[in-house]
């Protein structure tokens, strides 16, 4: 009786253990079945984050693209408010003039000479002129002191 006891003690513990491998094994085959899911998981959010990462980066291009092209537009836009003259370049065609006689200035009437010499190169088409303009003696004196002015800034 006392070995009949044991054994049967024994064949329940054993049968326990057996239990408990079958549910070990019931879990490492759960476990086979859904690492791969975890595994692809793991793969799809790195593609995830890859496209998130590209994503921004196409997204800092085209902000730079944009504020280049503003830029852009903006320089237009200060170009487009010129003066016909300065379009023309007849300005910058009178500063050299005025560059050449400005020594001269000191003397009597030389100044008058420069408007007059200045506003028939203008009647004559040696300076570059914008089409239907009349260049008068109050523009040029203007400029002259625009030039004096860029002159004196410069020089300081």
């Amino acid at each position: 009786p006392a070995q009949t006891a044991i054994i049967h003690n024994l064949t329940i513990y054993n049968n326990k253990l057996t239990s408990q491998i079958q549910n070990l094994q019931h879990e490492l085959i759960a476990l086979k079945r859904t690492k791969p899911i975890i595994v692809e998981k793991n793969i799809r959010a790195e593609k995830k984050l890859k496209r998130l990462n590209n994503a921004s980066i196409e997204l800092e291009n085209k902000k730079k693209e944009i504020a280049n092209t503003l830029t852009i537009r903006a320089r237009n836009a200060g170009k487009a408010k010129k003066s016909p003259y300065e379009k023309t370049g007849t300005k910058e065609a009178m500063k050299e003039y005025w560059l050449r006689a400005k020594d001269n200035f000191t003397e009597r009437g030389a100044k008058q000479q420069f408007i007059d010499d200045m506003r028939e190169k203008a009647l004559t088409n040696i300076l570059p002129m914008p089409k239907n303009s009349n260049l008068t003696e109050k523009t040029i004196r203007n400029w002259m002191k625009d030039f004096e002015q860029e002159m004196s800034k410069s020089s300081s």
